[in-house]
C-alpha cells in the first residue's frame, strides 16, 4: 500500500476498515463478502472451488466452474456486522449481499470444449454515519456486479472473465442533503471493470490418461490434484470525488496474483459415489497499483504486477509495505464437512481468519446407497445445499462474522 493524504470525507470509512492510502472514496469496492473466501484469508484470485461469490475475485473463474455447476445462488443467514465484538457502535455496519451463477458446458451441444458462465451480486455497506439520536439517517453504499466468464477446456483448462460494476455512493451531511459520489468523466453514472485469466492443470488427469501407466490402474481409488494459476486486475475506472473535481480520488485498481493446489480421493462409483477427502491450499499477493507522492498528488498506475515479487510475497507467502500476502486451506470429508484456515500478512500485521462448512451432499449420498430409489439418486447427482461459518480478522478490531448459505444445481447436460 502507498502512503498519502485521507480526506475528511472517509473518516467513517477508515474506522471501520482501517485503509490508510488507497481508495478512501469507495473502500467498500474491497471488502470480502465471500463466507468462502473469507474464513481461507481472503483468497480468491486462483481458488478452483465452485463459490457464487468466487467471480468478484476472478472472473475468469465462471470459466472453470461452469463445467461442473449450472446453477448457485448464495446469501446471508445473518448480515455480517464489522467489528460488533470490538467496537461499541450504536448501530454498526453492516455488509450485505446475494450473489448466483448460471453456467453450462457446451461441449456436448457443439462439439467443442467451450465452458461459459454468468454471475450477478450486488454488495453493500450500510451505515448511521452519526449518533442515531442526533440524526437517524441510514446510509447505503454499494455496486452491482456484472461478470462473463468464458473456458476452453483441452487438456488443460483455459479461463478468461471479465466484470463491469456499477457503484453507488453518497456522502451523508449532518444537516441537509446527502452529496452523490461522481466521476471525472462528467458522466451520470460511476462504472469500474476487473479483468482476469486462470489456468487450471489436472495434474492426476493427465497422468491417468496415459494409457502406458500400469500402476494407476490397479488403485482401490480414484485421486485427484490439480494446479491452478490465476491473475486479476480489479476496478479499473476514472477517478472519482464528492465535493471538489480538483482532489479526485483514485478507484482502488489492485492487482493479484496466486497459485492454488487441490486434491482430493475419491472411491469408484461402482463401489460407493463418494468422496473421501479433499483439499485446496491457496497462495496469492496482493497490490494496490496507484502511488501518490509526499504532497498526496498521483503518479501514473503501476502496471500488470505493480510491487508484487512473485518469490517474496507468493512463494515465500511474506507480504511488506506495499503488498499483502495472503494464504488459505481447507480440507473437507465425504462431502459433508469442511474447514477452512487462513492468514492476511503485510510487513507489520498477520491477520488470521478461519470457518467451517456443512454440505447436504454427502448426507444425499448416503440415502441413496441405503435406499436406491431413483429420485434420491437423482437429488444427490445434482443438486447440493451448503451452510457456511467464517470468522475474518480474528482478534482484530475488524472481526467480522459470516455466515452464509448456497444452493448448488450441478452436472446438468443436454446432448
Amino acid at each position: 500500500m502507498k502512503t498519502g493524504f485521507i480526506p475528511t470525507s472517509t473518516i467513517v470509512f477508515l474506522i471501520i476498515f482501517n485503509f490508510v492510502s488507497y481508495g478512501q472514496e469507495v473502500p467498500f469496492l474491497t471488502f470480502p463478502v465471500s463466507s468462502l473466501n473469507a474464513g481461507m484469508g481472503s483468497v480468491g484470485t486462483s481458488l478452483s472451488t465452485n463459490d457464487s461469490y468466487g467471480f468478484l475475485y476472478n472472473p475468469a473463474l465462471l470459466g472453470y466452474t461452469s463445467q461442473f455447476k449450472n446453477f448457485s445462488f448464495q446469501m446471508y443467514v445473518q448480515k455480517p456486522i464489522i467489528g460488533k465484538k470490538h467496537f461499541n457502535y450504536h448501530v454498526p455496519p453492516i455488509i450485505n449481499s446475494f450473489a448466483l451463477n448460471l453456467g453450462y458446458n457446451l461441449t456436448p451441444l457443439i462439439k467443442f470444449p467451450l465452458i461459459v458462465g454468468f454471475g450477478y451480486s450486488n454488495p453493500e455497506l450500510s451505515y448511521y454515519p452519526y449518533p442515531y439520536d442526533l440524526q437517524p439517517v441510514y446510509e447505503k453504499n454499494e455496486y452491482k456486479a456484472y461478470s462473463v466468464g468464458v473456458g476452453l477446456n483441452y487438456c488443460v483448462n483455459f479461463s478468461v472473465g471479465f466484470t463491469y460494476k456499477s457503484i453507488a455512493a453518497e456522502l451523508p451531511r449532518l444537516y441537509g442533503e446527502s452529496i452523490r459520489l461522481k466521476s471525472v468523466d462528467g458522466g451520470s453514472g460511476i462504472g469500474a471493470y476487473d479483468i482476469g485469466i486462470l489456468i487450471n492443470v489436472p495434474i492426476w488427469k493427465l497422468i491417468e490418461n496415459d494409457s502406458d501407466n500400469k500402476i494407476l490402474k490397479g488403485l482401490p481409488v480414484i485421486p485427484s490434484l490439480d494446479f491452478t494459476i490465476g491473475y486479476t486486475q480489479s476496478n479499473i475506472g476514472d477517478k472519482v470525488y464528492y465535493l471538489d473535481r480538483a482532489q479526485a480520488d483514485a478507484l482502488p485498481r489492485e492487482a493479484r496474483l496466486g497459485y492454488s493446489i487441490s486434491g482430493g480421493i475419491r472411491m469408484p462409483k461402482e463401489v460407493y459415489d463418494i468422496e473421501l477427502f479433499n483439499f485446496d491450499f491457496s497462495a496469492e499477493a496482493e497490490d494496490y497499483l496507484f502511488v501518490r507522492d509526499s504532497t498526496g498528488n498521483y503518479e501514473p498506475y503501476q502496471k500488470f504486477l505493480g510491487d508484487i515479487n512473485i518469490f517474496r510475497n507468493i512463494f515465500g507467502i511474506k507480504g511488506d509495505d506495499n503488498v499483502y500476502s495472503h494464504t488459505g486451506l481447507k480440507v473437507g470429508f465425504l462431502e459433508t464437512a469442511e474447514f477452512m484456515w487462513g492468514h492476511i500478512g503485510s510487513r507489520q500485521n498477520l491477520l488470521k481468519t478461519d470457518g467451517f462448512t456443512v454440505r447436504l451432499k454427502g448426507f444425499l449420498k448416503f440415502l441413496t446407497d441405503q435406499r436406491q430409489n431413483p429420485v434420491t439418486n437423482f437429488i444427490a447427482d445434482h443438486f447440493d445445499i451448503r451452510y457456511y461459518y467464517s470468522d475474518y480478522l480474528i482478534d482484530y478490531p475488524q472481526e467480522t462474522i459470516y455466515k452464509g448459505i448456497e444452493v448448488v444445481f450441478s452436472d446438468f447436460t443436454f446432448d
